[in-house]
């Protein structure tokens, strides 16, 4: 087994693992220190762990060893120290294990009964997998650069860059930037499209992936697409274009909705007063504009009658509000005002938004009304989802001066509760993207020179 080690520099993450060959079917534990997470493979060779420090209780990034669990079905070590034979022959085992099949076990590190006798915590090559504190932490996929990303019911789709050898980078935007995806499992990613000028904000519905292009150019200001290619990959088309510089951006069965910030992103000087949540149908055709104002539209959500946004005006401090528009048109309304506006998701009662200005995880209900505080004194927090019982987020956690530090990955019942940490110990988490399915939540990271897609189960 060969070794990959990669040091902090550049404010990229510290990241030590052990690379495990994926021709093997059996999962191997390796003597590293905490520090190692799942692995990614790269072809042939090995791959690249991301980095981090756990706390009491959480999910850490890194607390563990790396194991090659690259092939379904690769069982874990079943370490049965300590176990006694009780009344009548039964197996009495230490506290911190598990009666399975006969032989204690650690459900918390085992691959092959991981959070459960039996429950296997397995990747397709090579993505690895590694059980840790009962869940199954999953590397997905390593990459140069990753913008954004969003989940299917098959795929983890993400914008970025396999190459930036080949690539260009202006102002810290990826030129000649690709799509791509990998099975929710794991496995060998595929390109769905290439050549992208600053690939960056994703949306996937049945049958095509959406994307934001917003890259500048060399010789003027920069340019804004939306774009749009089949699940299986093929010529990309430009559903869009002629902004400045748009942003986010979330599909419906009918439309494809974003943000048209009006202004050049990249030092330009041509700025424009009006900010658009702007929408165009799927097949193509006149984009229009179902809500405009002078102040600048932060994230979007959508539900089957409304599109929603959080906005924030340029004050001391910010401040800012979060409105729904009919997506047949008419007037806006404000939800409310007068708090920080951040990332925002929408369910079948609330919009919920993070108030980075608290900072603080809010709520209030989709006709409006006296918002609810869900959760307070947060670190930073950034990106976030909400499921059918909980709602999910990204806290970037504290600036040393340098970088962040301290992130983690939060969940909180959406009836209210303590919120519970699920990855801790990120760094430079305040670029982190967050998705969810019905079983996982997933993540990006940066990787040294590198950055990740991770994927935990259950979330």
């Amino acid at each position: 087994m060969a070794n990959s080690r990669m040091q902090w520099h550049l404010g990229f993450f510290v990241a030590v693992t052990a690379i495990a060959s994926c021709s093997s079917s059996t999962s191997q534990q390796s003597a590293e220190p905490d520090g190692a997470v799942a692995g990614q493979q790269d072809a042939g060779s090995g791959g690249a762990g991301v980095g981090g420090t756990g706390g009491v209780g959480a999910t850490s990034q890194d607390a563990g060893s790396p194991v090659n669990a690259c092939l379904a079905g690769a069982p874990g070590k079943n370490d049965n120290d300590g176990s006694a034979a009780g009344a009548g022959g039964s197996l009495i085992c230490p506290t911190d294990k598990t009666a399975c099949n006969g032989v204690c076990v650690d459900t918390q590190t085992e691959n092959g009964n991981c959070g459960g006798c039996g429950v296997v915590c397995s990747a397709v090559c090579p993505s690895t997998a590694r059980c840790t504190a009962g869940r199954c932490l999953t590397t997905l996929v390593v990459s140069d650069w990753i913008g954004s990303l969003t989940v299917d019911s098959s795929s983890v789709y993400w914008t970025g860059a396999d190459d930036l050898v080949n690539g260009t980078v202006m102002n810290g935007t990826v030129m000649n930037g690709t799509v791509m995806k990998v099975p929710l499992a794991g496995g060998t990613p595929t390109t769905l499209a290439s050549g992208q000028n600053g690939p960056r904000n994703i949306a996937v519905d049945a049958s095509s992936v959406y994307w934001i292009n917003c890259g500048p150019t060399p010789v003027g200001p920069s340019t804004s697409s939306v774009m749009k290619v089949p699940l299986a990959g093929g010529m990309p088309t430009t559903l869009a274009s002629g902004s400045l510089y748009s942003d986010r951006i979330v599909v419906d069965a009918t439309s494809v909705y974003w943000v048209d910030l009006g202004f050049e992103a990249f030092g330009g000087v041509e700025e424009r007063e009006t900010k658009s949540i702007m929408q165009v149908p799927i097949s193509g055709g006149t984009p229009v504009a179902l809500a405009s104002s002078t102040d600048i539209p932060v994230d979007i959500a959508v539900d089957a009658a409304h599109v929603y946004w959080t906005t924030e005006q340029l004050t001391s401090p910010p401040t800012g509000a979060v409105l729904k528009a009919p997506l047949a048109g008419g007037a806006p309304t404000t939800l409310v005002s007068g708090y920080g506006s951040g990332a925002i998701a929408v369910d079948a009662t609330s919009v919920y938004w993070i108030d980075p200005s608290a900072p603080s995880v809010m709520q209030v209900a989709l006709a409006g009304g006296t918002p609810t505080t869900l959760a307070s004194d947060q670190g930073d927090p950034s990106d976030m989802a909400v499921d059918a019982s909980n709602i999910y987020w990204i806290d970037a956690g504290t600036y040393n001066g340098d970088h962040y530090v301290d992130g983690t990955v939060m969940k909180l019942p959406l009836a209210g509760g303590v919120p519970t940490a699920l990855i801790s110990g990120l760094s430079y988490a305040d670029g982190s993207k967050l998705a969810l399915d019905a079983s996982s939540v997933y993540w990006t990271v940066r990787v040294d020179s590198q950055y990740a897609v991770m994927k935990l189960t259950p979330k």
